[in-house]
């Protein structure tokens, strides 16, 4: 912005009216012009001068009066606590129905992942009880991968080894909800632990962790892959167990080394 425009723009200025792109432009240009400062502080004290000169005319408390009555009363400011107060039945009964809602989800609507869970101990404790614990006895994941391969259309992760004590006995396939599910079984202190995994795409799980029937139940997820452990007992060594596992699925997801221990 040049003088010349400044100038134009001047009076305005003062007055506060300006739109703010243009207030300022004004401004930077009164930073960096001495002369054009100097007009708008001239003009500002003449201003000063005279406003403080000028009488002011107080209207008569008649007038006042008048003009009040004729306005009305001002509605006082609503907040929000006095929105509530004003609207308290209202705001009664929507909590009513929020909380009905939240309990209804809580304990009226299923839980759908321990249900999974509950057939996962099922097929675990059958297999007990028929003495079926795998199809393929092995704990070389080169015999059971390829055995796996033919039957699912996914890879599921082997360990041998995932922690000690731990050590894989073989696997089969399962049905858990009409979808094929890979069973790796493992044997802890002549416990038997079993490990279900099918693809993450189908039926996600969260990390949880169950008591169903008198057996300790884990769930959790990988980026390729679900998983519900069924085990009688529990512990730190099944927690390194889960966790061990985890680690190593993380680290070398689903195509693990045949020397994994």
């Amino acid at each position: 912005m040049n003088c010349e425009e400044a100038s134009h723009y001047l009076e305005a200025f003062l007055d506060h009216e300006l739109g703010a792109k243009e207030h300022l432009e004004v401004e930077e240009h009164l930073k960096s012009c001495p002369a054009c400062r100097s007009v708008a502080q001239e003009s500002q004290e003449f201003r000063s001068f005279f406003a403080a000169a000028a009488p002011r005319y107080e209207a008569p408390p008649e007038l006042r009066a008048r003009i009040l009555a004729a306005i009305g009363p001002l509605p006082p400011k609503q907040t929000f606590l006095s929105f509530l107060s004003a609207h308290r039945p209202m705001a009664y009964g929507a909590a009513v129905i929020v909380l009905s809602l939240i309990l209804a989800l809580t304990f009226v609507l299923p839980d759908k992942a321990k249900e999974l869970c509950s057939l996962a101990v099922t097929v675990h404790a059958q297999s007990l009880a028929d003495n079926h614990l795998v199809d393929v006895s092995s704990d070389d994941q080169r015999v059971i991968r390829p055995w796996f391969a033919a039957k699912l259309e996914f890879s599921p992760p082997l360990i041998n080894l995932p922690a000690p004590g731990y050590s894989l006995i073989g696997a089969r396939v399962n049905v858990l909800r009409n979808d094929p599910v890979a069973v790796c079984v493992y044997e802890h202190k002549q416990e038997i632990v079993t490990l279900f995994c099918w693809p993450a795409s189908i039926r996600p799980v969260l990390e949880r962790a169950y008591l169903i029937e008198g057996y300790h139940v884990y769930t959790w997820s990988s980026s390729k892959c679900n998983y519900i452990l069924v085990s009688k007992s529990s512990g730190p060594s099944l927690d390194q167990f889960v966790d061990s596992f985890r680690d190593r699925v993380d680290m070398f997801g689903n195509q693990l080394p045949s020397t994994t221990y």
